[in-house]
C-alpha cells in the first residue's frame, strides 16, 4: 500500500491450483509481477499460459479507475459488527447532472459485491444508481459523486468488491480491500473506528444513537490546508457509578507522518490538540470533533483518539490517516 496516495501498489488473485501476483504500473496498468502453481514453489507467467490456456481480454481496462474509499466498524447488536462503507467517483469520470442543490443525476450500475476468508458468498447486490450526492470541488480538490453502505456483519475476515459503471459513457470505478471485521466486548472500555468526514451535524431532536448524527463522509480522506476535517466515533463500555454517572476523558492526538519512512528513522510524535472530560449517563457514547487545519504542514497526517474511563483508568484508543493538500 502507498501511503502517501492510499492506492495498492500489488495485488494478488487465487484459482484453484494458481494465483497470480500483479504489480501496478499506472492508474490503468498493471504487470504480472510473478505466478505460484501448485506443487511449484515460483513458476514464470509464461508456463501459466501453457498450462491454463483460457484467456480473458478485460473490456474496462482503458477506462477502469481506482474509487477512493473508507469503511470504519461500529459495534451492532446481537455480537455483529457494523461496517459503515463510503465510496467517491470523480465529476470527471461521471456524467452528472444538477437536481439540486448536493444532488445529481447520474445513470450508473453498482456491484456490491462481499465473500467470506473461503470465498463463499456473503452479498451479491447489483443495482441502478440514478442520483448521488455531489461535494463541490475548489482550486484544489476535484468536486466528486458519493455512495455508502452500513452492513451488519458477524466478526472474522472478508473479501470486498465494489464497482461502479457509468451506463454510457462505459467508464468503471472500481476498489477491493481485505476486511478484518472485530469482535466487540462488553465488559473492556472499547473504541470503534474513526470515519473521516467534511463535517458532522447532531439533530438534537432525533433519538439517541448513530442516526442522531448527519455524517458527510470523506471517502478521499483529504482536506485543505487552510479548512477542516471532522471525525466521528463511539465509546462503548464506560463505567457508572451508583448513580448511573459516567465519568470519562477523550484526548485527540495528531502527528506529521513521513511520506517514506526508512529503517532507522525517528517516529514522530504525538502532539496533544485538546483533552476533554465528561460526565454523562450512558454506558457507551457517540462523539465527534471538527478539527481546524489552520498551520498544519502539508502532507500525510494521523489522528489519534484517546478515551480514558476515571472511574477505573481503562484506556481505548484509535487511529485514522488523513492527508492536508498544499
Amino acid at each position: 500500500l502507498d501511503r502517501a496516495n492510499y492506492v495498492l501498489l500489488r495485488e494478488t488473485w487465487s484459482y484453484p491450483g494458481f494465483s497470480v501476483t500483479f504489480e501496478r504500473i499506472n492508474e490503468n496498468r498493471w504487470n504480472v509481477l510473478e505466478v505460484w502453481m501448485q506443487g511449484t514453489v515460483r513458476s514464470r507467467y509464461k508456463d501459466l499460459l501453457e498450462r491454463v490456456p483460457e484467456h480473458y481480454e478485460d473490456p474496462y481496462w482503458l477506462r477502469q479507475y481506482d474509487a477512493p474509499h473508507q469503511v470504519a466498524q461500529f459495534r451492532a447488536e446481537d455480537g455483529k459488527t457494523r461496517l459503515e462503507l463510503y465510496y467517491a467517483l470523480p465529476g470527471e469520470e461521471v456524467g452528472h447532472a444538477e437536481i439540486s442543490s448536493g444532488v445529481q443525476s447520474v445513470d450508473l450500475r453498482q456491484g456490491l459485491f462481499l465473500f467470506d476468508a473461503e470465498w463463499n458468498e456473503v452479498k451479491n447486490s447489483v443495482q441502478p444508481l440514478k442520483k448521488m450526492p455531489w461535494i463541490e470541488g475548489n482550486i484544489i480538490l476535484e468536486g466528486y459523486l458519493f455512495w455508502g453502505e452500513r452492513l451488519s456483519l458477524d466478526p472474522g475476515s472478508y473479501h470486498l468488491a465494489v464497482e461502479a459503471e457509468d451506463r454510457k459513457a462505459k467508464t468503471l470505478g472500481t476498489f477491493r480491500d481485505s476486511l478484518q471485521i472485530r469482535k466487540f466486548g462488553s465488559e473492556n472500555l472499547e473504541l470503534s473506528g474513526l470515519l473521516i468526514a467534511q463535517r458532522v451535524v447532531e439533530h438534537e431532536s432525533r433519538p439517541f444513537g448513530r442516526d442522531r448524527f448527519m455524517v458527510l463522509p470523506n471517502p478521499l480522506k483529504q482536506c485543505q490546508r487552510d479548512g477542516h476535517i471532522s471525525f466521528y466515533f463511539e465509546i462503548y463500555n464506560l463505567s457508572r457509578d451508583e448513580f448511573g454517572a459516567t465519568n470519562y476523558q477523550v484526548t485527540y492526538q495528531t502527528r506529521l507522518l513521513p511520506e517514506s519512512h526508512g529503517e532507522g528513522e525517528p517516529v514522530p510524535k504525538w502532539t496533544t490538540a485538546v483533552s476533554n472530560t465528561f460526565q454523562e449517563s450512558r454506558s457507551w457514547e457517540p462523539n465527534y470533533l471538527k478539527l481546524d487545519m489552520q498551520g498544519l504542514a502539508p502532507g500525510p497526517w494521523a489522528f489519534r483518539v484517546v478515551a480514558e474511563d476515571l472511574r477505573n483508568g481503562q484506556q481505548a484508543m484509535s487511529t485514522a490517516v488523513f492527508r492536508v493538500m498544499p
